[in-house]
Protein backbone atom coordinates (compact mmCIF):
# COMPACT_ATOMS: atom_id res chain seq x y z
CA UNK A 1 0.00 0.00 0.00
CA UNK A 2 1.06 3.29 -0.73
CA UNK A 3 2.00 5.56 2.38
CA UNK A 4 -0.95 7.87 2.08
CA UNK A 5 -3.12 4.91 2.03
CA UNK A 6 -1.20 4.25 5.29
CA UNK A 7 -1.86 7.43 6.83
CA UNK A 8 -5.63 7.42 5.77
CA UNK A 9 -6.15 3.78 7.21
CA UNK A 10 -4.44 5.01 10.70
CA UNK A 11 -6.39 8.48 11.05
CA UNK A 12 -9.64 6.49 10.49
CA UNK A 13 -9.07 3.66 12.57
CA UNK A 14 -7.15 4.93 15.77
CA UNK A 15 -9.82 5.82 18.17
CA UNK A 16 -9.07 8.30 19.68
CA UNK A 17 -8.86 10.26 16.65
CA UNK A 18 -11.24 8.97 14.32
CA UNK A 19 -14.03 9.57 17.60
CA UNK A 20 -13.08 13.23 16.78
CA UNK A 21 -12.90 13.75 12.86
CA UNK A 22 -14.38 10.49 11.46
CA UNK A 23 -13.49 10.50 7.91
CA UNK A 24 -12.54 13.84 7.74
CA UNK A 25 -8.64 13.31 6.93
CA UNK A 26 -8.15 14.94 3.73
CA UNK A 27 -4.36 14.95 1.69
CA UNK A 28 -3.27 18.91 0.93
CA UNK A 29 -6.14 21.18 1.08
CA UNK A 30 -9.50 21.39 3.18
CA UNK A 31 -12.46 20.96 0.60
CA UNK A 32 -15.11 23.46 0.00
CA UNK A 33 -17.46 23.99 2.50
CA UNK A 34 -16.25 21.45 5.13
CA UNK A 35 -17.14 20.14 8.88
CA UNK A 36 -14.47 20.55 11.68
CA UNK A 37 -12.59 19.81 13.00
CA UNK A 38 -10.49 17.45 10.67
CA UNK A 39 -7.15 17.31 9.05
CA UNK A 40 -5.52 18.15 6.51
CA UNK A 41 -1.64 16.09 5.60
CA UNK A 42 0.77 16.97 3.09
CA UNK A 43 3.87 15.47 2.63
CA UNK A 44 6.77 18.18 2.96
CA UNK A 45 9.56 16.43 2.31
CA UNK A 46 10.58 14.29 -0.42
CA UNK A 47 11.06 10.52 0.45
CA UNK A 48 15.14 10.10 1.67
CA UNK A 49 16.25 6.25 0.70
CA UNK A 50 17.47 4.71 4.23
CA UNK A 51 20.17 2.30 4.25
CA UNK A 52 20.08 -0.11 1.41
CA UNK A 53 19.53 -3.55 2.49
CA UNK A 54 21.13 -6.49 0.47
CA UNK A 55 19.19 -9.09 1.53
CA UNK A 56 16.23 -8.52 -0.60
CA UNK A 57 13.66 -6.66 1.68
CA UNK A 58 11.70 -4.18 0.11
CA UNK A 59 13.86 -0.61 -0.26
CA UNK A 60 12.76 1.61 2.54
CA UNK A 61 12.56 5.83 2.73
CA UNK A 62 12.10 8.12 5.31
CA UNK A 63 9.37 11.04 4.25
CA UNK A 64 8.69 14.25 6.32
CA UNK A 65 4.83 14.57 6.84
CA UNK A 66 3.00 17.54 7.92
CA UNK A 67 -0.59 17.27 9.78
CA UNK A 68 -2.37 20.55 10.12
CA UNK A 69 -5.39 19.92 12.85
CA UNK A 70 -8.06 22.70 12.21
CA UNK A 71 -10.66 23.47 15.20
CA UNK A 72 -13.41 26.14 15.91
CA UNK A 73 -11.03 27.23 18.85
CA UNK A 74 -7.81 26.58 20.25
CA UNK A 75 -8.50 23.88 22.87
CA UNK A 76 -10.20 22.25 20.14
CA UNK A 77 -7.44 22.72 17.99
CA UNK A 78 -5.09 21.34 21.04
CA UNK A 79 -6.84 18.19 21.52
CA UNK A 80 -7.18 16.96 18.02
CA UNK A 81 -3.01 17.70 17.75
CA UNK A 82 -2.93 15.78 20.83
CA UNK A 83 -5.40 12.56 18.79
CA UNK A 84 -2.58 13.22 15.75
CA UNK A 85 -0.04 12.48 17.89
CA UNK A 86 -0.96 9.84 19.87
CA UNK A 87 -1.95 7.91 16.71
CA UNK A 88 1.19 8.60 14.37
CA UNK A 89 3.90 9.15 17.09
CA UNK A 90 6.08 5.67 17.57
CA UNK A 91 3.71 4.18 15.07
CA UNK A 92 5.24 0.67 13.42
CA UNK A 93 3.25 -1.18 11.20
CA UNK A 94 5.40 -4.10 9.70
CA UNK A 95 6.63 -4.53 7.15
CA UNK A 96 4.94 -1.43 5.67
CA UNK A 97 5.86 1.15 8.06
CA UNK A 98 9.23 1.23 10.21
CA UNK A 99 8.57 4.01 12.49
CA UNK A 100 6.98 7.46 12.73
CA UNK A 101 8.95 9.98 15.09
CA UNK A 102 7.18 13.57 15.83
CA UNK A 103 9.55 16.34 15.10
CA UNK A 104 7.67 19.52 15.91
CA UNK A 105 4.58 21.10 17.33
CA UNK A 106 3.40 23.88 16.81
CA UNK A 107 -0.30 25.94 16.92
CA UNK A 108 -1.71 29.27 16.24
CA UNK A 109 -4.53 30.95 13.99
CA UNK A 110 -5.61 30.60 10.38
CA UNK A 111 -7.31 33.85 10.00
CA UNK A 112 -8.57 33.36 6.47
CA UNK A 113 -10.23 30.47 7.78
CA UNK A 114 -10.75 31.97 11.13
CA UNK A 115 -10.28 28.90 12.78
CA UNK A 116 -7.77 27.66 15.46
CA UNK A 117 -4.73 25.03 13.83
CA UNK A 118 -1.94 23.04 15.40
CA UNK A 119 0.36 21.61 12.84
CA UNK A 120 2.53 18.80 13.45
CA UNK A 121 5.28 17.20 11.47
CA UNK A 122 6.42 13.46 11.87
CA UNK A 123 9.35 11.58 9.69
CA UNK A 124 8.09 8.25 8.60
CA UNK A 125 9.86 5.63 7.25
CA UNK A 126 7.90 3.07 5.19
CA UNK A 127 8.20 0.61 2.44
CA UNK A 128 8.16 1.64 -1.61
Amino acid sequence: MSLEVELYTRATTHAGLSALIGKRFYPRRIPVNPTYPLVVYRIVGSPTPDTPTHDGAAERSVTAVQMDCFADDSDAARTLGDQVRSAFNCWNKNPVIGYSNMKSRMNGDDLELNKHRDILEFDIEHSW
